[in-house]
């Protein structure tokens, strides 16, 4: 069984701040880019709205949900380094966010107070994902929207050649360029740990989600999901 122990799973993120960006955008070849305008623009059917941007690491979707959504943005993460690496990123990219350091499973927000929710490839490194999506619901106000962007499992033949570059590329080069290996072997483990598309929408409706959706991207790669409070 996969171990998503909170205090190791916020070392394993810390160790990999300083170069977190480039290596997402290295290793995803900046489909990362796209996958992340399209939830910012798509996540509420009308822009200005208070959203949560959770488990935000650096930003990039904060940004993103500043500039194409043109929401207000609280941008929230457990790791206090992957914040402070976006820091800058965000006075000078993002200027109306400010960032907070919070649990997912244990939020620091009054009920009903956003009008989105965001989690761009942090729920499947939840401890617990179903009592994360309820802590969703719950400061989420009534009709107000979650957008998961979460990896998943493609169709072949695309999965065996995803497989092959999951498994031995992508530590390899992650390792080379943040200088450690092992968050990128628990990535392609923890993708394949998690409960993707059917099952995930059950999650979500057993969270008091309604009117949810799953949507496969780039082949399957990534699935958009999302759903109503």
């Amino acid at each position: 069984m996969l171990d998503k122990d909170p205090r190791q799973i916020r070392r394993m993120f810390a160790s990999v701040s300083h170069r977190y960006d480039i290596a997402n955008r290295v290793l995803s070849m900046r489909f990362d880019v796209a996958w992340r305008k399209r939830v910012a623009s798509q996540l509420l059917p009308a822009a200005g709205g208070l959203v949560l941007d959770l488990a935000a690491g650096t930003g990039d979707l904060t940004v993103d949900l500043e500039r194409f959504g043109r929401h207000r943005v609280v941008s929230a993460d457990f790791t206090f380094e992957m914040l402070a690496h976006g820091r800058e990123k965000l006075r000078n990219r993002a200027p109306g966010s400010i960032q907070v350091t919070a649990d997912a499973l244990a939020l620091p927000f009054r009920s009903a107070a956003f009008d989105g929710v965001s989690v761009a490839f942090g729920v499947r490194n939840f401890q617990d994902p179903g009592h994360g999506l309820r802590e969703i619901r719950r400061v989420l106000r009534s009709g107000g929207r979650l957008g998961v962007l979460e990896f998943s499992k493609p169709r072949q033949p695309l999965r065996f050649f995803y497989g092959l570059y999951s498994r031995h590329i992508l530590p390899a080069v992650g390792g080379l360029i943040t200088g450690t290996r092992s968050p990128y072997e628990y990535l392609p483990a923890s993708v394949q740990a998690f409960p993707e598309g059917a099952a995930f929408l059950d999650l979500m409706r057993d969270a008091g989600f309604k009117n949810s959706t799953a949507a496969r991207l780039s082949g399957g790669i990534v699935t958009f999901y999302r759903g109503e409070a």
